[in-house]
């Protein structure tokens, strides 16, 4: 593993690439740049193939906006029957609501019914 990382860093992500890469997009090439402007090169690499055949992948860290598109999943939650927003504070005005959670959760029809009673 060790000398494939150090050859795909001689051959793969290299200063041509990254000018390619800053060129294409006009961005700033760095080591934590934007995943969608690395994708197509990283796919390409041996590294790719090995880290794509192990169960978990590569994801050890992630944050949510890069797993899922977030308008499709409130536009999901919000079409999925038994799905519901609830926020465990008050949301009485902009302040809290700027930071409140909101969570999700699926209920069975005769839980919402009890749940509904006591909003």
């Amino acid at each position: 593993m060790d000398q494939i990382r150090q050859d795909e860093a001689k051959s793969t992500w290299n200063r041509e690439v990254e000018n390619k890469i800053a060129n294409e997009f006009g961005a700033t090439v760095h080591p934590g740049m934007m995943f969608n402007l690395a994708k197509d090169t990283m796919e390409k690499t041996k590294l790719w193939k090995i880290v794509k055949k192990m169960p978990k992948g590569a994801l050890l860290h992630t944050h949510m906006d890069a797993l899922v598109d977030l308008d499709w999943l409130i536009d999901a939650l919000f079409t999925t029957p038994g799905m519901h927003v609830y926020c465990e504070q008050s949301l009485h005005n902009p302040k809290l609501q700027e930071f409140a959670p909101i969570r999700f959760k699926w209920l069975k029809s005769e839980h919402s019914k009890l749940i509904s009673q006591h909003i």
